[in-house]
């Protein structure tokens, strides 16, 4: 497994969970994973702890996919964080980049997504490396994911990149948790006081910022010279 971190610290995308029930033993298990690695690693923490299994993947159970595969087999996402419902059964994993293939997609600010899991079929060693543990995966409504937190009947997702560009963003997505629809988005100021700013040489330099979504225009459109308007009726007719 990949340790590289990026916009996040290594434990940032490292949920401990522990898990009972017929089938597995009461045991604590990570969900990890590497930074650009489309998969989220389930660990047998007590079978990592042991000294024979140092430098093996023997502690690992089961990789699970955290987007559908491409058509051509390709993986896809970009895990930057994990969190873990509150009864440990779903497991919530932000795409930075949302559903790209890493090796192709070397832009940033790419639209993040969150991948929706079964925390049961992830410990699942027939499930591994498939999609099979996937429910659902939801828009986070802007760019660069990264973190993301659990209410009781909504996701807080943050954005931490403009479009198609690393110069950070100001973007914090609520999203219905039942449905995955976007509910709202905070948009935090950007300078004033209190806001902390980039500093250089000079005394204050405030990080700029252009939307990529300008108010909606309505074009202009010329008649079609195949209509007219009739007069009594107002409706249009083909000449």
């Amino acid at each position: 497994m990949r340790t590289q971190s990026h916009f996040m610290a290594v434990l940032g995308a490292l949920s401990i969970i522990a898990i009972s029930g017929e089938t597995l033993a009461a045991k604590p298990y990570a969900l990890v994973t590497g930074r650009r690695d489309p998969r989220i690693y389930a660990v047998d923490l007590a079978a990592a702890l042991q000294s024979p299994n140092n430098n093996t993947g023997n502690a690992v159970i089961a990789r699970s996919l955290v987007n559908p595969t491409r058509y051509d087999g390709k993986l896809l996402g970009d895990p930057a964080n994990i969190i873990v419902s509150e009864d440990q059964k779903t497991a919530y994993v932000m795409n930075h980049h949302g559903a790209v293939m890493n090796a192709e997609f070397l832009q940033h600010g790419g639209r993040g997504n969150i991948s929706v899991m079964d925390v049961a079929k992830m410990l699942k060693r027939q499930n591994d490396n498939s999609a099979q543990a996937l429910l659902a995966v939801h828009d986070l409504g802007w760019f660069g994911g990264v973190g993301v937190a659990l209410l009781p009947d909504a996701i807080v997702g943050s954005a931490g990149e403009g479009w198609l560009a690393e110069a950070g963003s100001n973007r914090i997505s609520i999203i219905d948790r039942r449905t995955g629809g976007l509910r709202g988005q905070i948009q935090m100021p950007l300078t004033g006081p209190g806001i902390r700013q980039l500093r250089t040489g000079c005394a204050s330099w405030p990080v700029p910022f252009v939307s990529p979504s300008p108010p909606p225009v309505v074009p202009i459109l010329a008649p079609n010279p195949l209509y007219v308007v009739l007069p009594r009726s107002g409706r249009n007719s083909p000449r």
